[in-house]
Order: structure tokens, then C-alpha cells, then sequence
């Protein structure tokens, strides 16, 4: 029996003139929450010795608690993603970006942005015992954005995928080249997707690519159709027998499915 990963609270406070629970909009606060995940669990995946399949059933940002006057947020994390707020932290405060991806740091600037729009002080409240750095995020003291050239085109990406819903819908994908790719996904396509059907499988998504132009990394992608390509559904009988219908006599007498056996046979001698 595996052991589930410890869970750890880690303090936000959100400060303003009229900012408190019941003045803050639902939307603001879903849209800051979509951010925050995205910059932590950015900021962990980036390390190699993530992976996506470690991310999904260790990696759990929740929020369990807002306190009247200011927005006091109380978010329990698990596994490492309290590392990627402690990254977090000290990115801002020292003003150096270097220790985080360009995904998370654009996270970030996207929280500064609502910050500044909203005259909001977001504020990571001091954490010694997971070296969390007291720093706040406001219109006087701004997230920049990542110092990079994109790129943007329509493409068709393939992966696997391991996660789907949430406020904004978006999809995980775990990538061939072992990466993964969070997708925004419209709430028809999110629901499409969540079939049992497709969960853990691979997937085919149309949509618009950003890459970095420098290492083409591909940073951002909004989905426009989900794909018909569902190869886990393919069936190597059927296929053949097809292929058998279009040929004509050519396969007037071969057993399709001993010739099938028959192949793999020897791709395994």
C-alpha cells in the first residue's frame, strides 16, 4: 500500500481597500486561483525528477479556508509543491527569475497584472520551516514578464491524457518527449475529454500553439476540436480485413487473423 503525501498549509494574504470574502468576485478569485496553481506547479515540474504521472496523484494545491477582513487564503499543498512556492517567493523577492521556468514566471505576471488591476497586495506570508520569503506583489512592486520571443501557429499535438476539468477548463497531456502541456480546453471539449474512454489514453487536440523561439519550447496551447484519433481503440483484425476489402483477391484466401499470429510470431523469435 502506498503512502499518501504529507499535506503542508501555506498562508496568502490578498489586501486592498473593500477587499474581503464577500467583496471580491468569484471570478477574480477563480482566476487568481488558476494562476497560482499553474506558477507552483510549473515551477516543480520543471525539475527532471518530476513527472507528470507524479504530478497528478502527488502534486494537490487546495484551498480550505478564507478569513474575513482581508482575503486571508489557506491553501494545503502536498508533496513538493510547497518547494515551488518557497521558488516562488524568493523569485520575487530578489527580483531574479532565473530559478523558475518561463511558464511559471508567466503565471506570476499574470497574477501581478490582476494585482495591479484590482489595487490588490497579494502578499506570501513568511514560512521559515519551508523557507517560504515574506513578499508582496503589487502595482509598486510587479511581476515582469518572461524575457522571451514567441512564436504562435494552429497545430496538432498528441499525448496522453492524465487530467481535465477545473474552474477554466483545461487538460494535462503527458508529451512524448516526456513533458507535459496544459491545454485550455472550452467546457464542451472538457467534458468530451473526462469519458473514461479517454482518460490515461492518447489523444489528438487541434488548436494554437505559442512556442519560445529560442528553444521552441511550446509554452501555451487553446485548443479549437478535439480529434478522432483514439488509437487505443484501434483493432489490428479489423484493420487488416479492411485493407482485404480494398484489395480485392489479393487476400482471397489468407486467414487474417493467423496472419496476424503469424507476424507477431516472429517479430518475437
Amino acid at each position: 500500500m502506498t503512502s499518501r503525501p504529507s499535506k503542508e498549509q501555506f498562508l496568502i494574504k490578498i489586501s486592498g481597500v473593500d477587499v474581503s470574502p464577500d467583496t471580491v468576485r468569484a471570478s477574480d478569485l477563480a482566476e487568481f486561483l488558476v494562476h497560482f496553481e499553474k506558477a507552483v506547479l510549473e515551477t516543480v515540474l520543471a525539475r527532471k525528477d518530476i513527472t507528470p504521472e507524479v504530478a497528478e496523484h502527488e502534486l494537490i494545491i487546495s484551498l480550505v479556508a478564507i478569513e474575513q477582513g482581508s482575503d486571508a487564503l489557506t491553501f494545503v499543498l502536498t508533496g513538493e509543491a510547497m518547494s515551488g512556492v518557497s521558488l516562488l517567493s524568493q523569485a520575487h523577492l530578489s527580483h531574479d527569475y532565473s530559478g523558475i521556468s518561463p511558464k511559471a514566471q508567466d503565471a506570476l505576471h499574470r497574477i501581478s497584472t490582476q494585482a495591479s488591476k484590482n489595487s490588490w497586495h497579494v502578499e506570501f506570508v513568511k514560512d521559515e520551516r519551508h523557507n517560504i520569503q515574506e513578499t508582496i506583489i503589487s502595482e509598486d512592486d510587479p511581476v515582469p514578464p518572461p524575457n522571451i520571443v514567441i512564436a504562435q501557429g494552429d497545430t496538432t499535438i498528441y499525448g496522453r491524457l492524465m487530467r481535465v476539468g477545473g474552474v477554466s477548463p483545461r487538460a494535462m497531456l503527458a508529451m512524448p518527449d516526456g513533458s507535459y502541456l496544459y491545454v485550455d480546453l472550452t467546457e464542451t471539449m472538457a467534458v468530451t475529454l473526462a469519458s473514461k474512454e479517454r482518460l490515461y489514453q492518447d489523444v489528438g487536440i487541434e488548436g494554437t500553439a505559442t512556442w519560445r523561439v529560442d528553444t521552441w519550447e511550446l509554452m501555451h496551447f487553446k485548443a479549437k476540436r478535439i480529434t478522432d484519433y483514439q488509437p487505443h481503440q484501434n483493432n489490428l483484425v479489423r484493420s487488416f480485413e479492411s485493407l482485404a476489402e480494398v484489395a480485392g483477391d489479393r487476400w482471397k484466401d489468407i486467414d487474417i487473423e493467423q496472419f496476424i499470429a503469424e507476424m507477431r510470431g516472429r517479430a518475437n523469435s
